[in-house]
């Protein structure tokens, strides 16, 4: 296309027509226009052109308007050629605007693009507002435009070799195809970063500073920091390498402008971690100037705080190196504390007069409070199903009282812990000032969540075995913020049926209450590493049948501290014909030491546990399922029996914590960290003199060691009972003439478990994450006297398997089921620490091998 096509000469054009055929009839005041046509458009309408026009017929003769009208049309760019035409007409002047439309652009490719896609490309036009689309008019300014965001690509990807050039090509009638050509280059990398000047801070300390802009290795590699950009490398030394000097007192330091050239450097010998052919080689000049101490600290402007009260808050001394960092942080924390006074329009701006001769700096604050904020209304938006109260009573921020961004925060913070609604971020939430008023109103726009769930579930759970189940459940139930759940689940291993319900704000008031009944049988099931039992699938060691209510209260202490009662009333059976004949021997001696005057066939028909538990809970984190960010503190005991009445007394303190922080360092903090600990103890009391199987802790599955078995690491004994016959009379040995002994290896769980885990989420895309974990623990027996005995057995603990930490590590595939709003984990372990034993009786030896790899399954959070 040709340099013709532009109007600027046509618009001279258009103003000699017009003077030549309008000066005749300038003394003919009133002249008429007869008729106003339109020529030479083809693909856009007239009523369009009309529109941008002021002209008509019937109207008085006017060239000013005439060229109003030809500026107007101008500025739509939507023509490369514009030209106005007046002649006579019967009955007055004929205004005739000859248009030559620009051409249409039918197609855009882009040849030769590797390193980046071209969705980056179009999102590139997008940001920088090109116009640049197919049926948009051809402008080659807009090309132009394009080469270059498409050069800066480029250089952004490492290839600032490369090339773009334009082919533009006519479709005939009026139409064109482009094409960006792009030759991208050699890949060039930075090679080696120097500084000239420098004497505080060697290259290293330097180099370290830089956050952006790094020599090519590794790390630099994974996150892209090897690519040189100007705008980058400014901001580095802007922001990172000025701000250590000025952490330091280097108040006056200075860079000058940097250095930068290609050439063909050393590459290094590792294949992974060689450097490119072409290098940039990169040289800043350092003006690094005296080191300044504090010599004062005045405030001026501030009336709500003393200066005595404000200046602990920067953290310097006259006499300290004058730290430029302390004071922006100092200045950052006193703009908080007004934030939370309502002065939201707080500014504090520092002053610096600096002594250079003495190397001294006084620091002058300048202070404007501004009005004090409170708030008018508190508004929200989208909640279609939840009634309002339930998001107004998590806000600790109230109407008519003053405004804290601080309490605003923590209100959204409270409202993410709920569950019920997707994310809430700063973009949620828009605070509308009124100056003349000092008030501000917050309008909240929320999304929410499926609340409810309701539907046929069955397959196969490494805690349930094969199932097949039918549920309702809803954490909003009527839109009142309130949980209930039904459940009745047929599994091979658990038969459940349970209703629970729970009010977090009872009758309005900060306190809660929840109930639930259940009828629930579960089989006991181990991993026999000790092939005792000559398979490597599952056996059953017991059935367990329980049917009880519990009713728990609780209130909130603090914004994020809750406290909780509970009181648990069941009763447990063992159906003989379901336990072990194996495992029967360690429950009968249990069983004879958690209630020594209770006869066995009534222990096993149904003990009575009458419990209160204590709890004392903080929860900080941003998240139900996935947390970014916070932590989780559950304090709790438990006290069955004793005042309580019963069949047996036990004690159940535990301590369990979480930790969630995003990662620092790597894709802009998209990463998160998540730590678990949890450390639990059970002990008997009064005349219960045995820990119960029932009570031990087994550990293994996938919320603790994933990388084991449900209840696959405990602690193993010796099972030592007397021979009977039919009769139950005990056979006698008639070597040793004393009564002949059965001995079997079993596993008993411990007393105390310790367990800690930690994990790294990576999100992928949508609801989609990988977790890399790690996973400690061991269950161990600390009261070797509580064992259980009775008249025939004895049990006598391997010391081999007590104590013995196991270790599993991996990775978890997530992903949220929609269905039933909760995270599917299929989880991939390796058990670095496992226990390999061999294990002796009187008559037989056992070989002990824990597995090494694992594929495990489930639905729920990790932890």
């Amino acid at each position: 296309m040709r340099s013709g096509l532009r109007t600027g000469t046509l618009t001279l054009l258009c103003l000699v027509l017009l003077a030549s055929a309008a000066s005749p009839l300038l003394a003919q005041v009133g002249t008429l226009i007869e008729k106003v046509e339109i020529r030479g458009n083809h693909r856009i309408p007239q009523d369009t052109i009309f529109y941008y026009i002021m002209t008509r017929s019937g109207d008085v003769f006017d060239q000013d308007k005439i060229l109003i009208d030809f500026k107007a049309l101008h500025k739509t760019n939507l023509f490369k050629n514009i030209k106005v035409d007046v002649s006579d007409g019967e009955t007055g002047r004929i205004v005739t605007f000859i248009v030559e439309e620009k051409p249409i652009i039918r197609s855009i490719a882009y040849e030769g693009v590797k390193s980046f896609k071209q969705s980056d490309i179009l999102d590139k036009f997008s940001e920088e507002k090109l116009g640049l689309t197919v049926d948009s008019p051809y402008e080659p300014t807009k090309i132009k435009k394009a080469e270059n965001i498409i050069q800066n690509l480029l250089v952004l990807n490492g290839r600032p070799l490369g090339t773009v050039t334009t082919a533009v090509e006519e479709i005939p009638p009026n139409s064109v195809k482009i094409v960006f050509q792009v030759a991208e280059g050699e890949k060039v990398r930075i090679g080696k970063i120097r500084f000239t000047g420098n004497t505080v801070f060697d290259n290293g300390d330097l180099k370290d500073a830089l956050k952006l802009s790094k020599e090519r290795g590794l790390i630099s590699m994974f996150k892209g920091t090897d690519k040189y950009h100007k705008d980058k490398l400014l901001y580095d030394l802007e922001e990172n390498v000025k701000s250590l000097y000025q952490e330091h007192g280097y108040l006056d330091m200075k860079y000058g402008q940097p250095e930068v050239e290609i050439v063909e450097g050393p590459r290094g010998f590792l294949p992974l971690l060689r450097k490119t052919k072409k290098q940039f080689y990169i040289t800043v000049p350092i003006d690094e100037g005296a080191q300044y101490r504090v010599n004062s600290l005045e405030f001026e402007g501030n009336t709500l705080f003393t200066d005595e009260q404000l200046l602990p808050l920067i953290g310097l001394r006259k006499g300290d190196v004058a730290n430029y960092k302390a004071i922006k942080e100092g200045m950052d924390t006193i703009k908080k504390i007004h934030g939370m006074q309502g002065y939201i329009d707080f500014d504090i701006q520092p002053k610096l007069k600096t002594d250079q001769p003495n190397r001294l700096a006084d620091v002058t604050f300048t202070v404007e409070q501004g009005k004090q904020y409170r708030v008018n209304k508190i508004e929200f938006f989208g909640n279609t199903r939840t009634r309002d109260k339930v998001l107004r009573r998590e806000f600790v921020l109230v109407e008519q009282e003053t405004f804290s961004q601080t309490l605003l925060d923590i209100s959204i913070q409270r409202l993410n812990q709920l569950g019920l609604f997707e994310k809430l971020e700063e973009k949620d939430y828009e605070i509308k000032r009124n100056p003349q008023e000092a008030t501000v109103d917050i309008n909240l726009t929320v999304s929410e969540k499926g609340q409810q769930s309701i539907g046929l579930t069955g397959g196969i759970s490494g805690y349930q075995g094969t199932f097949v189940g039918i549920n309702y459940s809803t954490n909003n139930f009527l839109g009142y913020g309130d949980k209930l759940m039904f459940d009745a689940i047929f599994g091979t291993r658990i038969v459940n049926f349970s209703f629970a319900f729970t009010d977090p704000y009872f009758l309005d008031t900060n306190s809660l209450f929840g109930f639930s009944v259940y009828n629930r049988r579960y089989r006991y099931d181990v991993n026999d590493y000790t092939y005792y039992y000559q398979t490597s699938d599952a056996v059953q060691l017991y059935v367990r049948k329980t049917t009880g209510f519990s009713l728990t209260f609780g209130r909130q202490l603090w914004r994020f501290w809750r406290y909780y009662i509970s009181y648990e009333l069941e009763n447990i059976s063992f159906p003989p014909d379901e336990i072990n004949e194996d495992y029967y021997y360690l429950v009968e001696a249990q069983l004879f030491g958690i209630n020594p005057g209770l006869p066995i066939d009534e222990a096993l028909a149904g003990l009575i546990r009458s419990q209160v538990s204590l709890r004392l809970s903080q929860n900080t984190t941003d998240d139900f399922f996935f947390p970014t960010r916070g932590r989780e503190l559950d304090l709790g005991v438990a006290f069955s029996g004793g005042p309580l009445q019963g069949d047996f007394n036990v004690i159940r303190p535990y301590v369990d914590m979480k930790f969630f922080f995003r990662d620092p360092f790597l894709f802009k903090g998209r990463n998160v960290f998540g730590f678990h600990g949890r450390a639990q103890f059970v002990a008997p009391f009064g005349d219960t003199q045995a820990v119960p199987f029932f009570e031990r802790y087994f550990m293994g599955g996938d919320q603790d060691l994933r990388g084991f078995d449900i209840r696959g690491v405990s602690p193993y004994a010796v099972v030592s009972t007397i021979a009977k016959d039919n009769e139950g009379n005990p056979l006698i040995d008639f070597e040793t003439g004393l009564p002949r002994r059965t001995d079997q290896v079993l596993p008993i769980g411990g007393d105390i478990a310790f367990m800690g885990q930690a994990e790294y989420r990576i999100p992928i895309a949508g609801p989609v994450s990988i977790a890399l974990f790690a996973d400690a623990g061991l269950s161990t027996v600390t009261q070797y006297d509580k064992l259980g005995f009775s008249e025939s057995t004895n049990v006598y603990l391997i010391s081999s398997t007590n104590g013995k930490w196991r270790a599993s590590t991996g990775a978890e595939l997530q992903f949220m089921l929609p269905m039933v709003n909760a995270p599917f984990r299929l989880i991939f372990a390796y058990n670095p620490l496992r226990l390999t034993e061999i294990f002796r009786t009187k008559d037989q030896q056992y070989s002990y091998n824990e597995p090494e790899t694992n594929i495990q399954f489930t639905i729920g959070k990790s932890f």
